[in-house]
């Protein structure tokens, strides 16, 4: 893909392929090896507007440097793995946090002779429902230890899931209001 990228922007690009890229819903760029926009689709372009609040076109963004557009990618992981890829010629793939945005991105980076092709997309949703989930499932364990806790009396039991409520919600105090004794008949 980088080749192609990378031809489509440094001969002034052809115009079907361009068109292509600017359909795809993923942000795509590409680097010169001195780090210089050579090209980027639409998603890409939105993306550094809502990042720098510049609403250039393409064609003013083309010839700056990454580091120019984003000073606050310096010194993070975007440009470890990036100059990384352009050092070692092997493709990178990466989730990261871009805190001016409060969005994480999910990386595909490419590098080829003449420089680097970054693919990217938002998963900020699918990041926050796994650990969502994932905090959810850890909720439950430790709810199942309490429970399970045959050595803890009953109160104890009640005491450790109400301080679990209450971390959980947020809240000074935690009570309960009714115990419910289920009984089951044998036939």
């Amino acid at each position: 893909m980088s080749d192609g990228a990378d031809r489509a922007s440094t001969v002034g690009g052809d115009e079907r392929f361009e068109q292509v890229l600017d359909r795809i819903l993923d942000g795509v760029f590409a680097l010169d090896t001195e780090w210089r926009f050579t090209y980027l689709n639409e998603r890409a372009r939105e993306l550094v507007h809502d990042a720098v609040g510049e609403a250039d076109a393409a064609e003013e963004l083309v010839g700056r440097t990454l580091w120019e557009v984003f000073p606050d990618a310096r010194g993070t992981t975007f440009e470890e793995r990036y100059r990384k890829a352009m050092r070692t010629g092997e493709s990178v793939t990466f989730d990261e946090y871009y805190a001016p945005l409060d969005v994480w991105f999910e990386v595909r980076a490419y590098p080829s002779a003449t420089g680097l092709t970054v693919c990217f997309r938002d998963v900020t949703e699918r990041r926050r429902r796994r650990e969502e989930l994932e905090f959810r499932e850890a909720t439950l364990r430790e709810m199942y230890d309490v429970v399970a806790d045959r050595e803890s009396s009953f109160e104890a039991r009640v005491d450790d899931l109400l301080r679990i409520g209450q971390r959980v919600f947020g809240t000074d105090y935690a009570t309960l209001s009714r115990v419910q004794t289920l009984v089951s008949v044998a036939r």
